[in-house]
């Protein structure tokens, strides 16, 4: 099965945080190409996606990037962050394929967000987190327009 026909079954699951994100990826996200990871960036640690990819953004040229992404070997749906160059391939420092980490990326379905908001976002909250988990949002604190806002 494909990424975008299971993040259409998410959006119709029974938990509502799930539904918003596969619903909200779904309307304003786009497919990223996946790569190799470039030599000139560091791996970061296993399962740490949303840290690695907004610790690696701060000194760097790359765009953050969170949604949903199927790793080789897996038809499992991850919600996932990433980086992304200008050329649209995936940057990936979580999932390299190597020892004791999942498998590479096969497949990613994202947003991405605006440089100085996400790195805005650590410095307030003092943590790495994922940006589609934001409780504000969920709970009617951030508007629909104001969060679309966020996004590059």
């Amino acid at each position: 099965m494909s990424l975008v026909n299971l993040l259409h079954s998410q959006s119709t699951c029974p938990f509502p945080i799930l539904r918003w994100q596969a619903s909200f990826v779904l309307n304003h996200g786009r497919p990223f190409t996946p790569r190799k990871l470039p030599k000139n960036i560091k791996p970061g640690a296993p399962f740490e996606c949303f840290g690695n990819c907004q610790r690696a953004l701060a000194g760097s040229d790359l765009t953050y990037c969170e949604g949903f992404a199927i790793h080789l070997g897996s038809p499992v749906l991850q919600h996932h962050a990433w980086l992304c160059a200008d050329d649209g391939y995936v940057i990936d420092p979580t999932w390299t394929g190597k020892p004791d980490t999942p498998g590479l990326g096969a497949e990613y379905f994202g947003v991405s967000f605006n440089k100085k908001f996400v790195l805005t976002r650590v410095l307030r909250s003092k943590e790495y987190s994922a940006i589609l988990d934001d409780e504000e949002f969920l709970k009617g604190g951030t508007s629909t327009d104001e969060f679309l806002s966020t996004l590059r």
